[in-house]
């Protein structure tokens, strides 16, 4: 905080990065963005062949290409959001809406039925595992729709709260004090 540390830093830096032009709560979005494209690409290596097997979708090509989809997306919401534009903001709001229907609607039309087939067959016989495993199912269910529902509450509202630092963008100075 000390005057000739800014100096310094202004004197080698003259032109105020982009981070410096962007709210903190806005930052906090793109770094959201950011290991969201991480996380696209690490599935990738491991869950598109359980996708293909669950019948998520029909072959490894069409698992890749929804997953390259999504990282593109995903590249854009944080180029936009690193502007603080205003599309962004909106395009982030249709993209929580838009997750948050696809996922409920990946988790009801689950093939449950025949993950159960294939967990209840390697317990044939001990009818107290086959319940300890349906009821572990169950629950595991119920706290799905929880945090999956919670987590999309907090995203939504946090998208709301810093609505107001996109579209008027301040220089760093400004934006800092």
């Amino acid at each position: 905080q000390r005057k000739n540390v800014e100096l310094t830093a202004r004197y080698y830096h003259q032109a105020p990065s982009w981070t410096e032009k962007c709210h903190t709560t806005v930052l906090v979005l793109w770094l959201f963005y950011m290991l969201g494209i991480i996380g696209v690409a690490a599935m990738s290596f491991g869950y598109v062949p359980l996708l293909v097997e669950m019948k998520f979708v029909t072959s490894a090509q069409t698992g890749y290409l929804v997953l390259a989809v999504v990282i593109v997306l995903l590249a854009i919401l944080a180029f936009g959001v690193s502007r603080a534009a205003t599309w962004a903001w909106w395009a982030s709001v249709i993209y929580a809406f838009a997750s948050i229907g696809i996922g409920y609607y990946m988790f009801n039309h689950f093939d449950w039925a025949a993950i159960n087939q294939q967990m209840m067959s390697s317990v044939a016989g001990d009818d107290e595992l086959a319940g300890v495993m349906k009821r572990q199912q169950e629950a595991s269910m119920k706290a799905g729709y929880i945090s999956g529902g919670l987590t999309w509450l907090i995203w939504v509202g946090y998208l709301f709260w810093i609505r107001k630092h996109f579209g008027n963008r301040k220089s760093g100075s400004e934006q800092l004090a």
